[in-house]
């Protein structure tokens, strides 16, 4: 094939109401933020952004992840707690222990808080004591 009939080929959609911009923060010097258009649309910036199930954000923490679990790790024993309150306490803990340890996008952690990592520690600790 020939390198212009490829673009023929190729679709591609651009959505100017999803796309948007992040500029990664620097320790040492402040960026000013350039205007990016497209389709004459300006696209607007954001500090964080969903990329499959993982927040990025502009600072390169992992925070926004971890309490994200700490969120995911009390619904789900909440859950727990009200859909099998008849069970036996056997059951129960071994419900919890199924349900707390699927943690999606937690070896992706390399930089966060210690606070953060302390208010994850209290769910995953207390939902079988």
């Amino acid at each position: 094939m020939y390198a212009p009939a490829l673009p023929n080929l190729i679709l591609l959609f651009f959505y100017t109401t999803k796309s948007q911009c992040m500029i990664i923060n620097s320790k040492w010097k402040v960026l000013r933020n350039p205007s990016f258009q497209l389709f004459s649309a300006c696209l607007p910036y954001t500090d964080k952004y969903k990329y499959l199930g993982h927040v990025i954000c502009a600072d390169l923490t992992d925070d926004a992840n971890v309490m994200k679990q700490t969120r995911s790790l009390y619904a789900r024993a909440n859950l727990i707690i009200r859909k099998f309150s008849q069970a036996s306490l056997a059951s129960k803990i071994v419900l919890f222990k199924a349900y707390r340890t699927p943690m999606y996008g937690c070896q992706l952690w390399s930089s966060s808080f210690q606070f953060s990592l302390n208010k994850l520690k209290v769910p995953w600790v207390s939902t079988v004591t």
